[in-house]
């Protein structure tokens, strides 16, 4: 079996790199030659930069952006790296930790997570895992309006106008005709500006116990039939002094933060069960098949079958 060795990093070994590879041969799992090349990585404990040790599924550069499509396998484990450019980490299927010195997070599907240049930090795959990368180059950053600075912090969004639009861009990512290069252009600004505002926007920090508690609620019950009247009674708090305090310390209507969190669930089961989209609708709190597929393609402007075709595909 001829294997491309030379092309592996020289730190390896190249013998255990070709004996972990040939193990996938036949395999029920597969993998890949870049697959194997990642465990030995990981069992070294190696430092690594950008996105070395995923599997680059597509990647092209554009109006002063990279972008790249990258898939990592479960139990994957990338040591301290970090990004010599400000990128955007879209992620589109599986669970991963990402540690930094102080802080830690899981991150699921429907996240878009900035990270500033040099900013250093861990991850680690608890299952399959795909994202979109987008790297800010020089030439973006500079072409910012009124001389705005991105963000010198990381930054995550998990709902809101930031998380439609990423869903428009991977469409258009894949899609590649004649007018994407025009609106992956004009989608990168309306990100970059949607990134600015809801960075900018000063709100409070400390939401009061009962608001956290109705968020935690959520998060617990999304797939349950949700009301506003029904999370009121729960705090005892009047609804509208509840609508109006979560979308004033949260940034989103509680309406828009279960549809969010119920298309992260789906679109994770899309990815990873074999259950109809019927199945996943009711599993997902929606009513019937139709109703989750309208509230699907509106966030992301694709329909649950063509997602789902899309991350088989790859």
């Amino acid at each position: 079996m001829a294997i491309a060795i030379g092309a592996l990093s020289a730190s390896l070994d190249a013998n255990a790199v070709f004996l972990i590879y040939k193990s996938f041969i036949g395999s029920r799992r597969g993998g890949t030659l870049q697959d194997a090349e990642n465990i030995v990585n990981f069992a070294n404990n190696e430092p690594t930069a950008g996105w070395k040790n995923g599997d680059v599924l597509r990647s092209i550069s554009l109006a002063g952006y990279n972008f790249t499509e990258t898939s990592y396998f479960a139990k994957a484990n990338l040591p301290y790296h970090s990004h010599d450019c400000p990128y955007i980490c879209f992620i589109l299927q599986g669970n991963f930790v990402e540690k930094q010195k102080k802080r830690e997070h899981l991150f699921g599907p429907a996240t878009a997570i900035f990270h500033p240049s040099g900013e250093t930090h861990k991850n680690y795959f608890y299952s399959r895992s795909r994202c979109l990368n987008i790297e800010l180059c020089s030439d973006s950053i500079h072409k910012l309006p009124n001389n705005e600075q991105v963000s010198e912090t990381t930054e995550v969004f998990k709902d809101g106008e930031i998380i439609h639009l990423a869903y428009r861009l991977y469409r258009e990512f894949c899609l590649q005709d004649a007018f994407s290069v025009l609106t992956i252009q004009g989608l990168m600004l309306e990100i970059l500006a949607e990134t600015l505002r809801r960075t900018k926007i000063s709100r409070p920090k400390n939401a009061p116990r009962w608001l956290v508690q109705i968020k935690s609620l959520i998060t617990e019950e999304f797939t349950e039939n949700i009301s506003i009247e029904g999370l009121a009674k729960s705090e005892n708090v009047h609804p509208t002094h509840l609508a109006r305090e979560f979308k004033r310390f949260f940034g989103v209507t509680i309406g828009d933060n279960v549809r969010t969190k119920r298309i992260e669930f789906a679109c994770g089961k899309l990815g990873e069960s074999d259950a109809s989209i019927r199945e996943i609708a009711l599993q997902t709190g929606f009513f019937d098949q139709s109703h989750f597929t309208r509230v699907f393609k509106h966030i992301t402007r694709t329909t649950p079958a063509a997602y789902r075709k899309n991350l088989l595909s790859r």
